[in-house]
């Protein structure tokens, strides 16, 4: 048996609690407290995934576009910055209204806000990705 000390609720008082398997004992009152299972550990990766997956999707369209820029295709960096973007702003959009709200109506309208913020950014960050892209080759000729 484990003690603690916390507060207790029926007595109102800080005591000392003593701790077995399943509950906790007040010390001063008796209270008896049932313990919940805790949920199994979840592995690190999966419970970050979603926020690997946001920070991902967001980078992705000014990394191809840095790439098809470095590489020499100034016309696949066209389509991937209004497309790319288009499509990371969707993605992280449905994420963040999907964590925030519990309301349909809300999630929506949270939705279309956060995909016009989104698209914005990406596309700002593949505007500086070709920026530095271009900057590169012009060093290097």
């Amino acid at each position: 048996m484990n003690s603690s000390t916390a507060f207790c609720p029926h007595c109102k008082k800080d005591t000392l609690f003593t701790r077995t398997a399943r509950d906790k004992t007040c010390s001063v009152c008796g209270y008896r407290f049932q313990l919940e299972d805790l949920p199994p550990s979840v592995p690190w990766v999966r419970r970050n995934l979603g926020w690997l997956l946001f920070w991902a999707f967001l980078a992705a369209p000014a990394t191809l576009a840095f790439l098809s820029i470095a590489g020499g295709a100034e016309d696949t960096a066209g389509m991937v910055t209004f497309y790319g973007s288009g499509v990371s702003a969707f993605y992280c959009a449905i994420w963040c209204a999907g964590r925030t709200s519990t309301n349909a109506a809300a999630r929506i309208l949270l939705g279309f806000a956060l995909f016009a913020v989104f698209y914005c950014v990406s596309f700002g960050l593949c505007f500086a990705g070709c920026a530095a892209a271009g900057d590169a080759r012009n060093l290097f000729r």
